[in-house]
This record gives structure tokens, sequence and C-alpha cells, in this order.
């Protein structure tokens, strides 16, 4: 019933309205638009800060469930779209071909390999870094 009464109060605000001079029109429409444009601005960047919220804890493995019991030791592309991968998982490592279609077991190591300390040097970056100060590569 209390819909019916409001329904029919916004049909009869919209014919005043349209019946109206021009200028009487825009000024309550300005004036009723600036509270509504501000709320929708304000839920705007509510949803998009939540949204980044979301991305953000999703990016940080917080909802996967990511317990670090099996690590990629390392990896090697053999071709377009095939790898082999040396994966730790407790005290074994595992040799695993991964293709777009499947996964295989290739070798299980009896000795685990141990993974370098150290990352190898970036030959690419350290020359690209000097060639950006100015002085040649050697």
């Amino acid at each position: 019933m209390n819909v019916s009464k409001n329904c029919a109060k916004a049909g009869a605000r919209l014919a005043l309205l349209l019946l109206s001079p021009a200028s009487a029109w825009a000024a309550e429409a300005s004036e009723a638009a600036v509270p509504s444009v501000s709320r929708l601005v304000f839920g705007l960047f509510a949803v998009l800060g939540l949204l980044m919220i979301c991305a953000w804890v999703l990016r940080r493995g917080g909802l996967t469930g990511h317990t670090g019991l099996i690590k990629v030791v390392s990896q090697c592309a053999v071709g377009t779209r095939e790898r082999v991968v040396l994966v730790q998982v407790g005290d074994q490592q595992l040799l695993i071909g991964v293709t777009p279609q499947q996964i295989s077991l290739l070798h299980t190591l009896a000795q685990p390999v141990a993974a370098p300390a150290v990352p190898a040097s970036n030959k690419f970056a350290e020359q690209l870094a000097l060639l950006m100060k100015g002085q040649r590569p050697s």
C-alpha cells in the first residue's frame, strides 16, 4: 500500500516537472542531481576499492591455501609450450615434463640437486645498466 502511494507521488512529481517551465525543471534537476551524483561517485570508488583489495588478497595467495610443501627448484623450456621442471616435494625431487595436454613424471632423483644459493648473473641487465650510464660494456 505504501509503495503504491510512493509511486503515485513520483508520477505526480514527474508530470509537474514535465509541465513546468524549462528553467524551473533545470533548477530542480540540478538540485536533485548533486546528492545522487556524489553518491554514485562514492559508490563507484567503493566498489573499485573493494575489487582492488580482493585482487591484492588473491595475488598474495591469501585464499589459495598454499602451504609451501611443493617448490619449483628449476625449469627449462624445451619447446614452444613444453617444459622440464624440477620439483621439490619434502625431501624428494621429481623431474617432470609439462605439456599443454599432460604432465609426466620423467625421473625421481635419488640424490637431491642443490639449488644455487646465488642467482646467476644477468649479463644483459648489467650491460644495459652500463649503457644507460654512458659507459661501454666490455
